[in-house]
């Protein structure tokens, strides 16, 4: 799976601004800005030079440090991209599929899985981050669900 700062990152450095990367990654600018700071912080260098302007907003552009991780970050989500298009031979969809619903509709539609029946295999599983359990499901185990 793709690391989800470096995919801030590469945003922001194809932008060359965390306002226009938010736009394009449809997330607020401090959220962005807070992805690329806990990246800095991880790698133990600053990614940006953060300079400013005369007043009309932060000019900001790649450090030798944010040149050389734009090409890993790069490289990294090439082999992403890799990993599909291989999967996609064979009919397989790789990824993560992330849904979303109201209480109700987890505890009795998503409870039995979205075909109404699951056989108990490895597979797919229905996972409430919030609450922290599987809905209908073993919490140590996963079940394959059958769309309809």
């Amino acid at each position: 799976m793709e690391n989800f700062r470096l995919k801030v990152f590469r945003a922001v450095a194809a932008e060359i601004s965390f306002r226009k990367a938010a736009e394009v990654l449809h997330l607020s600018q401090p959220a962005v800005s807070q992805q690329v700071r806990l990246l800095e912080e991880e790698a133990g260098v600053l990614l940006f030079d953060r300079g400013s302007s005369d007043g009309h907003g932060s000019q900001i552009a790649l450090t030798e440090a944010g040149r050389v991780l734009l090409r890993y970050a790069t490289t990294a989500a090439t082999m992403t991209d890799a990993q599909r298009a291989l999967a996609a031979l064979n009919d397989d969809v790789t990824g993560e599929l992330r849904l979303g619903a109201s209480t109700t509709v987890a505890q009795y539609v998503w409870s039995h899985g979205p075909g109404g029946r699951n056989d108990g295999e490895a597979g797919a599983g229905i996972v409430d981050r919030a609450a922290g359990d599987c809905h209908g499901l073993d919490a140590q185990k996963q079940a394959k669900i059958y769309w309809p």
